[in-house]
């Protein structure tokens, strides 16, 4: 793969201001530190860089989107080479073993 088909997972930008170059934990803290008061639908830069994103879908709730869907970093959990089928079987067994 040439690196430039490669989507960039490790900084984004941020959706009001447009503000650069933030780490995931960045960006969030930035926009509940500058834009709380914000109420725009936007799309969600970290996942719009997933392989199962969608980049053209705006959160209605941006701020519950994050608090719910953003509380770890992906790359500690996710492969993006391997496929849904996998990805779920993995999450499956995963939750077995934790209860």
């Amino acid at each position: 793969l040439d690196s430039r088909d490669v989507p960039n997972r490790q900084t984004f930008t941020c959706p009001y201001c447009r503000r650069r170059n933030f780490d995931q934990g960045g960006l969030i803290d930035h926009c509940q530190k500058q834009h709380k008061q914000r109420q725009e639908k936007v799309v969600c830069p970290i996942c719009a860089c997933m392989p199962w994103g969608d980049p053209n879908r705006k959160s209605v709730d941006f701020f519950g989107h994050l608090e719910r869907r953003h509380k770890f970093e992906y790359d500690t959990y996710v492969s993006y080479e391997d496929d849904e089928e996998e990805i779920l079987r993995r999450v499956i067994a995963e939750s077995m073993r934790l209860t």
